[in-house]
């Protein structure tokens, strides 16, 4: 696939002077002028990193080190198959002091690139680099970025494209990625994240929110993650407004345009029928199924019949009844009932008419990762449905933790399936599949659950016990 861009992604490779070591990552090219990138790309050449953010002040520090100077830095792009690399040098950071503050209240249980690494810190530093043939100055084109994006609409459920360099590595030039923007938070919405599929060494590619060739609107943070040591498969990306805001001199916070109205049916529903709930430290997903009475469907496993049980949305905590929970062999469900009136935008979601299909592309919706103290609003999250069996749908949407309960909805935002569980293997190593997820169909629940709301017999319930729940034993050996 060959794309021409104005603002390209090149690799950025060095070489340790000591050793000959060549490293490589991913970074975004700027009008044949500067390049910015993470700060993975110059990381190797410290001896700690811990607390080098500390050292460096918000906005742009221009760097002197003596360490860094030693290292020979290239730009490498490839076109087709031939690679031009372009001598360049280490001109200096950017700290955002906005992702520095976001991600201490963001992040929590998260590690990056490796299971065990918690500097999130280092998220907020950039290294800007300069092509030794270019005669103006790293400003400029920031300048020239910053007035072309600042007005860009971004919207959760938006498509995003991303072209980098897997794994660092020349040969995984040009890696072309799709996926959606799932979730923004941080001050001034400064992070953006996505279920777009990359790998490590993608760290600095620019992400482009409609055509390639216009200009980016974000820049790869974090490509491996961790949330209590389980690998989530999802993309933390800094959008480059605010960004671009905290460098130049200019006072446009006002204009920057994110809003959640992207498909207004999906969003509409994600916005108005989804609730957190917690059990004590436990958290997962609900989904209003009946405004009037109160009445929600989530997971049995997320909540406890014998404890308190509460729903969370924009900062109003509601507390509730477990007025059905399954167990055993059954089919994971469980059924609440909210304690007082759901007054506001809250809506009861609508159950899908359509027949579910093998290849139909179907959305996941939920609260997975982020905790109530954080004020999020629902995780989106695209794929399409894998495989159908009348008591169960599987589809490759990234699930995570949190989500369960949630819900796979159609194009139009009507509900599908009630979100279970991942995949998981546990007999050689403790491997979860974000992207292989199994779910109830909500056909073969909805006349239980209408019947009760008719009469509220809390006994019609019981029914759900005899539905076939047989192809849930993943237990079984042939």
């Amino acid at each position: 696939m060959t794309v021409i861009m104005e603002f390209q992604t090149v690799l950025v490779e060095s070489v340790d002077p000591k050793s000959n070591t060549v490293y490589g990552n991913s970074g975004m090219l700027l009008n044949e002028n500067c390049v910015i990138s993470t700060f993975n790309a110059i990381a190797p050449f410290y001896s700690t990193v811990k607390n080098i953010y500390q050292e460096i002040q918000p906005g742009i520090t221009y760097c002197d080190s003596k360490e860094i100077k030693k290292v020979s830095f290239y730009i490498t792009s490839r076109n087709e198959e031939l690679f031009k690399s372009r001598k360049a040098h280490f001109k200096g950071y950017i700290h955002s002091e906005n992702i520095s503050r976001s991600v201490k209240h963001i992040f929590r249980n998260w590690s990056i690139d490796s299971s065990d690494n918690h500097d999130f810190e280092l998220l907020s530093l950039f290294a800007i680099f300069k092509l030794d043939e270019s005669k103006n100055e790293p400003k400029d084109s920031f300048d020239e970025l910053f007035e072309r994006i600042l007005k860009t609409r971004l919207s959760k459920g938006q498509n995003l494209k991303c072209i980098s360099t897997a794994f660092g590595n020349r040969n995984f030039s040009n890696h072309y990625s799709e996926g959606i923007v799932s979730n923004i938070l941080g001050n001034y919405d400064c992070l953006i994240f996505s279920d777009l599929p990359l790998t490590p060494g993608s760290e600095g590619s620019p992400v482009f929110c409609n055509n390639l060739s216009e200009a980016p609107i974000g820049i790869v943070i974090s490509a491996v993650n961790w949330w209590k040591n389980e690998w989530l498969n999802f993309t933390v990306i800094a959008d480059l407004r605010p960004l671009l805001l905290e460098i130049i001199e200019t006072s446009k916070y006002t204009e920057l345009k994110t809003c959640i109205d992207g498909n207004f049916k999906l969003m509409s529903t994600i916005e108005a029928s989804l609730f957190q709930v917690y059990n004590g430290t436990i958290w997962g997903t609900a989904i209003l199924i009946n405004k009037e009475k109160g009445i929600l469907i989530t997971n049995a496993h997320v909540v406890d019949p014998t404890s308190t049980n509460t729903l969370y949305r924009n900062n109003e905590s509601i507390p509730c009844d477990v007025v059905y929970s399954s167990s055993g062999d059954q089919l994971d469900i469980a059924v609440l009932r909210a304690k007082r009136e759901l007054k506001g935008s809250f809506q009861a979601i609508r159950f899908s008419r359509r027949t579910i299909q093998c290849g139909d592309s179907v959305y996941a919706a939920g609260f997975p990762i982020f905790a109530k103290e954080t004020t999020p609003s629902p995780t989106l999250t695209r794929g399409c449905i894998s495989q159908v069996h009348p008591q169960m749908v599987k589809t490759t949407c990234s699930i995570y933790p949190g989500a369960s309960g949630g819900g796979i909805l159609d194009e139009d935002g009507c509900l599908l399936a009630i979100i279970v569980c991942n995949a998981k293997i546990t007999d050689f190593i403790n491997m979860v599949y974000p992207r292989v997820n199994m779910n109830i169909p909500v056909s073969i629940l909805e006349p239980i659950l209408l019947k009760y709301i008719a009469n509220e017999d809390v006994g019609v319930l019981e029914d759900i016990n005899l539905l076939d729940a047989r192809v849930w034993n993943f237990s079984s050996k042939f």
